[in-house]
């Protein structure tokens, strides 16, 4: 995240939850046996499989405010990889669990 110890996040802690409650499912639904973790570094949920990250985060100066990525070590170019490290669909309080897990499958059948 950006700025520093002292850096006021600009959020609304029930919009984050919300959206980490929807990562949370889609990423049990994705990788039932990956062990999820919150990496304090962006402040996202993720796991990581097969030598890819996948996971949310609620932003951190990203274009997208709350947003879904896949992050494999390489890619081979297509549309699908639109950010500088793989992946990123943006992602809403209401978004249907089941569409982040689509997005997941879509990444890793891309990264093999």
């Amino acid at each position: 995240m950006p700025g520093g110890p002292d850096t006021v996040l600009q959020s609304d802690v029930g919009d984050v939850f919300a959206v980490f409650r929807i990562g949370q499912a889609a990423l049990s639904t994705f990788n039932p046996s990956a062990k999820i973790r919150l990496w304090p570094e962006h402040f996202d949920l993720a796991i990581r499989a097969d030598g890819v990250n996948y996971g949310l985060s609620p932003g951190d100066g990203y274009p997208t405010r709350h947003m879904l990525m896949s992050a494999p070590t390489r890619t081979t170019p297509t549309r699908f990889w639109n950010a500088p490290f793989g992946a990123t669909m943006p992602v809403a309080t209401d978004t249907d669990p089941q569409s982040l897990v689509s997005f997941f499958d879509r990444g890793l059948r891309l990264s093999q």
